[in-house]
């Protein structure tokens, strides 16, 4: 597939080889829509390319292209696990940068996209309540910050586009303009006095006053009656009509002003980023798409923002955009510390952003089983020289603590996040037998009468593990390929590709030897299991499918239907 590259030098092009269907090329409506690349890669893949002039050579610093040893315009492109916006950058022979284009990978789930806006929408929803519960950033008001990092910008930006860029706010504004809240509102007009079917008392006192009048004949019943000789040819009279200018309107349009604003400074600040700035530009687009129907012409600005109105608060559509916006608010104020690994010049790593929307997941599923609120919850939240930021970074402990009242005694319960488990420590104390251990989650509970240092060294406490693989699509296929049974050529040749896709980053056999690893190196282990988005046998677990005791395997797939949340929900109380 050939791509040109006239914007860096007219009839430059760039021809790109790969296997069957590895090569894609996308509508022109999924490239509005999304705001990618036509030509796509597939992560895991290789391709070869060829630059047409051989004066050019690609300057890669991502390790994902191999340039020719014999031929520099000649090479190999491997994306392995990196979805997202790739950047290519030319260099001529003269050792000056020419230029650059850009190419999508795409995941090989076909749900990449929806999963990631998912994930996106609802860890942003998670932050805003958690923002919500601590006092000091919403007592005081701070406005948003243009001028710092174009990558920290690119976050907020993120989490802003995850909650207005969706179907849900788009049916809002419909629902709005569909059934408007109204007023009724008076409109003078001048009205002949014949078309006057009513007269009240301001209307009397024109009648007697109003200039541009016109004589009555004696016999009239008011010059007979009244003694009125002329009556004016037209009067004021007051109409009644159904207005949409309300106070709730009025906040809606301001609503849609202040994220068209919002977007408008980003794409300012993305220079750096054309993949950003794109996205940028297709959301701007859509707000002026909004703010240009004709009900809003008539609709002027607030004087003030009415937010406890009962309409505000009740009233589907204006609900939801309520909502959207005390989100914004704060969300456009967010910092994300450990963000680095989703938001990157436009790459998308769904892998570790499932990891992420999983914390949360987690940390839900146990605040019901267990009845407890975390106390520290809030250590999630940092709030430092007005700016506020999420303390949830790989490879960084986050414990969240609480105690649970079974129906014989009291239990502290703890949820880590990359908790460390040293190697090398001598029975009894904690830790791993072998080589130091980190699993995504660690679940561990112990009676709260001792200290944990002493459960560990009394036997007294119990760690369930879990990992999160989004590239895992069926854990149950790959289950019956380790029991033992004797492969048949088939099966012998999927193991053989599974080794090669493994070696490509890609997750299968490797994860079933960690959840064994977590088992049986870290002491004190109930149980290890991958947390994965696939599909799964419909067994009496619904998505749990055991190896042996305290191995196995959770389908939980990222979605408003909540796929395989019950399913782990029901095991962990059947565990407790």
């Amino acid at each position: 597939m050939i791509v040109p590259l006239d914007h860096i030098e007219e009839g430059l092009s760039i021809n790109i080889a790969g296997s069957d269907n590895s090569l894609l090329e996308i509508t022109d409506e999924e490239v509005l829509e999304y705001g990618e690349s036509k030509i796509q890669l597939k992560e895991g893949c290789t391709y070869e390319y060829k630059i047409s002039n051989e004066n050019y050579a690609i300057n890669d610093t991502n390790g994902i292209v191999t340039t020719s040893k014999f031929n520099k315009h000649c090479g190999t492109i491997s994306p392995n696990i990196y979805v997202g916006k790739l950047t290519i950058q030319l260099q001529h022979s003269n050792g000056i940068d020419k230029g650059a284009f850009t190419i999508d990978v795409q995941s090989v789930k076909s749900d990449y996209r929806k999963d990631y806006r998912f994930m996106l929408e609802s860890i942003t929803e998670k932050c805003t309540e958690l923002i919500m519960q601590i006092d000091s950033p919403v007592s005081q008001r701070f406005e948003t910050d243009y001028e710092g990092d174009s990558r920290t910008i690119y976050q907020r930006f993120s989490f802003v586009k995850s909650i207005i860029d969706s179907i849900e706010f788009e049916e809002a504004i419909h629902k709005i303009i569909s059934n408007p809240t109204t007023k009724w509102q008076s409109d003078t007009e001048e009205k002949d006095i014949r078309n006057v079917r009513r007269f009240g008392q301001k209307t009397i006192k024109q009648l007697l006053s109003k200039s541009n009048r016109t004589a009555l004949e004696e016999d009239h019943f008011l010059h007979r009656e009244y003694g009125i000789q002329s009556v004016p040819l037209k009067i004021e009279s007051i109409r009644k009509t159904e207005s949409t200018d309300t106070a709730e309107n009025r906040f809606i349009k301001h609503a849609l002003q202040m994220f068209l604003y919002f977007c408008e400074n980003c794409k300012e600040k993305f220079v750096s980023y054309p993949a950003a700035q794109n996205e940028a530009t297709l959301l701007i687009n859509k707000l002026n798409g909004f703010l240009s129907m004709s009900f809003f012409k008539d609709i002027s600005r607030p004087n003030s923002l009415k937010l406890n109105s009962p309409v505000l608060q009740r009233k589907s559509g204006y609900r939801e955009v309520l909502n959207s916006w005390l989100k914004f608010d704060l969300a456009a104020k967010l910092i994300w510390n450990g963000g680095d690994h989703i938001y990157d010049a436009g790459k998308k790593n769904i892998a570790a952003l499932y990891e992420y929307w999983l914390f949360f997941t987690l940390l839900d599923i146990l605040k019901d089983v267990f009845d407890i609120e975390p106390k520290n919850i809030n250590e999630l939240l940092l709030y430092e020289n007005n700016k506020i930021s999420l303390n949830l970074k790989q490879g960084k402990t986050v414990a969240l603590r609480g105690v649970y009242t079974s129906t014989s005694r009291k239990l502290n319960v703890r949820f880590y996040y990359n908790k460390s488990f040293g190697g090398g420590k001598e029975y009894p104390l904690g830790g791993s037998y072998t080589t130091t251990l980190r699993p995504d989650y660690t679940l561990s509970i112990w009676p709260t009468d001792i200290k944990e240092s002493d459960a560990e060294i009394q036997e007294l406490i119990t760690h369930i593990h879990f990992d999160a693989k989004y590239k895992v699509n069926n854990f149950y296929e790959l289950i019956n390929t380790v029991k033992g049974e004797e492969l048949t050529d088939k099966e012998e040749a999927s193991l053989l590709a599974e080794e090669k896709e493994e070696s490509k980053g890609n997750f299968n056999n490797a994860d079933l030897l960690k959840m064994h690893a977590y088992k049986d190196a870290i002491r004190r282990t109930g149980g290890a299991y991958v947390l994965y988005p696939g599909e799964g046998k419909n067994d009496p677990f619904r998505g749990f499918h055991e190896l042996i005791p305290g191995l196995g395997a959770f389908v939980i797939k990222p979605d408003k239907d909540e796929s395989g949340k019950e399913a782990l929900k029901s095991f962990i109380v059947y565990s407790r």
